[in-house]
C-alpha cells in the first residue's frame, strides 16, 4: 500500500474513524484497492456493504493520496439533507476542522461551505442547481452540454435510491464524461477532468457498470450522436461490510393499524428486552410519529407510571424537518454511565435507512410502508402510503446489527417481503411528474430526447411534463426555453411554486409571495400533531391565525406573525398555537433564500417578462382598490392560480343551505362556531380525474359553506383521495390563468 494510503488509514483510526470495537473501518483496509482503480477508470462503481465506512472515508482516501488520484476538491451528494450535515460533521471531527472549513455541506436553503472547502456534502438537488448556474455561457452549445462542475471527484452515495435528481446527474455525467473523451477542448479543461464514483450498499452493481459502459441511448431511440463513442473505462470494487448478525422476527398475518402495532412492540421490547439497547422504529411520516410519540409515552406511563417512565425511557423523533439540534440529539448515543438502566425509542421515517449510523440501536422495529409520491403529470400526482422494498427492509434490519448482535421486528409476515414488496424502489422518474427535471435538462441546455437516462421515462410522462411548462410559460411553442423558464430554473423550487413567484414579482407582492413559497417547499407540517384530548384546545388556538380562505393563506397569517416577534417570543407562539416551530424555522430559511434569489438577473429577467397588462385590461378595479382592503390576499390568490391552474377543483354538490355565488371574500366563507357536519362534499379536478375530498386536516372544514372552487398542493391517498393545502379561488381567474 502507498503511503498516501497508510497515512490516511492511521490518522483516520486515531480520530475515531473505526468500529465501535475498535477495529478499523473495512474501507481503509481495501484504500489501496480504490486507489488503484479509481487511478485507472473514468467511473467507479463502489458496491460498499452496511458499515464498511464510504461515506465517510472515501472522499478521504480519494484526497489523502492526491499525488496518484489527482484529487484536490471532492463533492459527494446524498439524497437527504440530515445524511449530508450529519456525515460532513462526523469527517470535519477526523480531520480536525472546523465544519465549513476544510469540510463542509451545502442543503437547500443552508450552504455551510467555502471557496478552501475540500470536501463538499451535498444533496442530489444542490449539485443540480450548481450546474445549472455554472452553465450560462453554455446554454446555446449544440456541441456539448453545459453540465460543468469545478470538482476533481464526484461521488454519488445511496445511488440505489434512483431519486429524479440521481438519475438526472447520472445522465449528465455520463454524457459530460463521454464528451470529454471525444473532445481536445474538453480534455485541456482542467475545471470539467473529474471522475465519476457511483456507491451503494444494495444497488445492482451490474446494472450501472452496464450503463456507463454502454454508449449513448437516446429517449427517442436517435442515433444522432454529439461526439464521437468512445467507451468510458468502468471499474467495479466490492468493499465487505462489518455488520453483526441480526435476528429478523415476522408477524403471522399483516397488521391493520400499523402505527398502533409499533407503539405496542417499542413497549414489549422495553419490556422484555435486556439493557443495553436503543430502538429505531421506522413510520411512513411526521404525523404518523408525532401520534406514535404521544402514544408511547401514554402508554408507558399508564403501565410504568409517570417516574419510571421518565428515568427509563427518552423517547425521541427523527423526520427531515427537525431542527439541527433535535436531529443531533436523537443520532447521539446515549452517556456510557446511563446506559444499563436507560434507553431510547427513536421513531422516524426512512431517513435513519442510510449513510448516518445511529449509536447504541439493537432493536428495529419496522412498519413496511413508506411514503412515495406517484403520478406522471402535475395534475395527478400524489403522495402515497406504499409498502417499502425488499432493499429497504433489509437496510431497515441491517440497522440493528451495526455495533453488536440485534433483533429486527418486522410488522408483516415475511412471505409479503416476495408477495407484496418490489426488490427495489422503482426509479422516480419512471413513476413522478417530470416538470422540474425537464426544466433542469432545459436550462442546462440539453435536448431532451437525446438525453441518456438509465430507465427511459414514459412518452406519455415526458409530454405531459412539456405541456405543463408550456401551460406556465417556461417553453415556448417550439418547446425552447424562454427567459421565465430560465428564472424558474434558478429558483430552488418546484415548477408551479416558481411560476407564481414570478408572477408576485411583477403583480408587486413578492414578498408575501416569498413567504408562500417557502411554506410550500420545506417538508414537515405547521401544524404539529395533538393528542385527541388535546385537539378541541388546539383547534381553538389556531383559529386566532386561520383564514376562511383556506389553508395557504392560514399558514401565511402564522409565518408572518411568527416573522414579526423577537426569536425568544417564538417558541412561545409555536406552543400556544401548537405549531411547530421548527418546520417554521425551515421555511425562515428558505423565504430568506428566495429573497436574495429575487434581486438576480436571472430571476429578474423573467418576472420582467411576465405582461402585467393583462391583468389591468382584464379588472382594473384590482389594482385600485384601496390599502387595507382585500387586495394584498387576493393579488397572492391570483399568482397561485398562475402557477397552479392544473390543480384546481370545482364543488360537484353540496346541500341546499350551501349553495351561494360570488365572491371568495364574502361572508359565506365565515367560519361558523363548530366545524360543519356537512363536508363530506365532493370535488372534481377541471381538468377531469376521479372526485376529490378536502383533507380532514383542513380550515375549510371550518367554515359555514363549502367554497365553489379551490386550488390544492397535493393528493394523499388513503381511504380517499384528499387533497391538502386548500385555497379558495374565484373560478373566472383561472379563465385569465390559462387565456380562455
Amino acid at each position: 500500500m502507498g503511503s498516501g494510503a497508510v497515512g490516511h488509514r492511521e490518522s483516520a483510526a486515531a480520530n475515531g474513524a473505526g468500529t465501535p470495537t475498535g477495529q478499523p473501518l473495512p474501507i481503509l483496509v481495501h484504500a489501496r484497492d480504490i486507489v488503484d482503480a479509481y487511478a485507472a477508470c473514468d467511473v467507479l462503481v463502489l458496491a460498499g456493504e452496511t458499515g464498511c465506512g464510504k461515506s465517510t472515508q472515501l472522499p478521504q482516501i480519494l484526497l489523502d493520496n492526491r499525488r496518484r488520484t489527482g484529487v484536490s476538491r471532492v463533492v459527494i451528494t446524498q439524497p437527504r439533507r440530515l445524511a449530508a450535515i450529519s456525515v460532513a460533521a462526523r469527517v470535519a471531527h477526523e480531520r480536525e476542522c472546523e465544519l465549513g472549513t476544510q469540510v463542509g455541506y451545502a442543503v437547500r436553503f443552508e450552504n455551510k461551505s467555502g471557496p478552501g472547502t475540500q470536501i463538499r456534502y451535498v444533496t442530489h438537488g444542490v449539485l443540480l442547481r450548481e450546474a445549472c448556474s455554472s452553465s450560462t455561457a453554455s446554454l446555446r452549445s449544440q456541441e456539448h452540454s453545459a453540465f460543468h462542475l469545478n470538482y476533481d471527484a464526484v461521488i454519488i452515495d445511496e445511488v440505489h435510491e434512483r431519486d429524479l435528481n440521481t438519475d438526472l446527474l447520472l445522465g449528465m455525467a455520463k454524457t459530460k464524461l463521454l464528451e470529454r473523451k471525444g473532445s481536445a477542448v474538453a480534455k485541456s479543461d482542467a475545471e470539467e477532468s473529474f471522475k465519476l464514483v457511483v456507491m451503494s450498499a444494495t444497488a445492482d452493481i451490474a446494472a450501472f457498470t452496464d450503463f456507463f459502459s454502454a454508449p449513448c441511448r437516446p429517449l427517442n431511440g436517435s442515433q444522432r450522436q454529439v461526439h464521437p463513442q468512445t467507451p468510458l473505462v468502468v471499474k467495479q470494487l466490492i468493499i465487505p461490510g462489518r455488520a453483526f448478525p441480526v435476528e429478523r422476527l415476522f408477524t403471522e398475518e399483516p397488521v391493520q393499524e400499523y402505527v398502533n402495532a409499533a407503539v405496542t412492540a417499542c413497549a414489549q421490547i422495553h419490556a422484555d428486552e435486556p439493557f443495553p439497547g436503543d430502538v429505531l422504529c421506522f413510520l411512513s411520516g411526521q404525523d404518523e410519529i408525532d401520534a406514535a410519540c404521544a402514544l408511547l409515552k401514554d402508554h408507558l406511563e399508564r403501565y410504568l407510571g409517570k417516574k419510571r417512565t421518565k428515568h427509563e425511557v427518552l423517547i425521541m423523533a427523527l423526520y427531515a424537518t427537525l431542527a439541527p439540534e433535535e436531529q443531533q440529539r436523537a443520532i447521539e448515543p446515549l452517556p456510557v454511565e446511563v446506559r444499563a438502566q436507560r434507553r431510547k425509542i427513536i421513531f422516524s421515517t426512512n431517513v435513519a435507512e442510510t449513510s448516518i449510523t445511529i449509536p447504541g440501536v439493537r432493536y428495529v422495529v419496522d412498519s413496511g410502508m413508506c411514503k412515495m409520491r406517484v403520478g406522471t403529470s402535475a395534475s395527478q400526482s400524489s403522495l402515497q402510503i406504499v409498502p417499502i422494498s425488499r432493499a429497504q427492509a433489509a437496510q431497515r434490519a441491517g440497522r440493528a446489527g451495526r455495533e453488536c448482535a440485534g433483533k429486527a421486528f418486522s410488522l408483516y409476515p415475511e412471505r409479503a417481503l416476495f408477495s407484496v414488496m418490489p426488490e427495489f424502489e422503482p426509479p422516480e422518474i419512471t413513476r413522478c411528474d417530470l416538470a422540474s427535471a425537464m426544466l433542469t435538462l432545459f436550462a442546462l441546455g440539453t435536448d431532451v430526447r437525446h438525453f441518456d437516462f438509465m430507465d427511459a421515462p414514459s412518452a406519455q410522462g415526458v409530454q405531459n411534463a412539456l405541456e405543463l411548462l408550456v401551460d406556465l410559460g417556461a417553453l415556448d411553442e417550439h418547446c425552447e426555453m424562454n427567459a421565465v423558464g430560465r428564472a424558474m430554473a434558478a429558483l430552488p423550487v418546484g415548477a408551479m411554486v416558481g411560476r407564481a413567484f414570478l408572477e408576485a414579482m411583477r403583480a408587486g407582492c413578492a414578498q408575501s409571495m416569498a413567504m408562500m413559497a417557502a411554506l410550500l417547499s420545506v417538508e414537515g407540517n405547521i401544524y404539529a400533531s395533538v393528542r385527541p384530548e388535546r385537539r378541541a384546545a388546539a383547534d381553538k388556538a389556531r383559529r386566532h391565525e386561520a383564514s376562511a380562505l383556506g389553508d395557504m393563506i392560514s399558514v401565511l397569517n402564522v409565518f408572518e406573525k411568527y416573522l414579526s416577534l423577537h426569536p425568544r417570543e417564538r417558541g412561545a407562539y409555536c406552543r400556544d398555537l401548537f405549531i411547530s416551530a421548527r418546520t417554521l424555522n425551515a421555511a425562515r430559511a428558505a423565504y430568506e433564500q428566495l429573497l436574495k434569489l429575487q434581486q438576480t438577473r436571472t430571476v429578474r429577467q423573467g418576472a420582467n417578462a411576465l405582461c402585467r397588462d393583462v391583468y389591468r385590461a382584464r379588472e382594473p378595479s384590482w389594482w385600485s382598490e384601496p390599502a387595507g382592503g382585500p387586495r394584498p390576499r387576493m393579488q397572492l390568490q391570483r399568482c397561485l392560480v398562475a402557477g397552479f391552474s392544473r390543480h384546481a377543483a370545482s364543488l360537484l354538490e353540496a346541500p341546499p343551505s350551501s349553495r351561494l355565488s360570488g365572491s371568495p371574500n364574502q361572508t359565506a366563507g365565515e367560519f361558523a362556531v363548530a366545524p360543519s357536519s356537512s363536508f363530506n362534499v365532493r370535488y372534481k379536478g377541471l381538468r377531469g380525474g376521479p372526485e376529490l375530498f378536502v383533507h380532514p386536516s383542513s380550515v375549510i372544514h371550518w367554515r359555514r359553506r363549502p367554497p365553489h372552487c379551490i386550488l390544492y398542493q397535493e393528493i394523499l391517498i388513503t381511504s380517499k383521495l384528499y387533497v391538502r393545502n386548500v385555497l379558495e379561488i374565484d373560478s373566472a381567474w383561472l379563465d385569465e390563468a390559462t387565456g380562455s
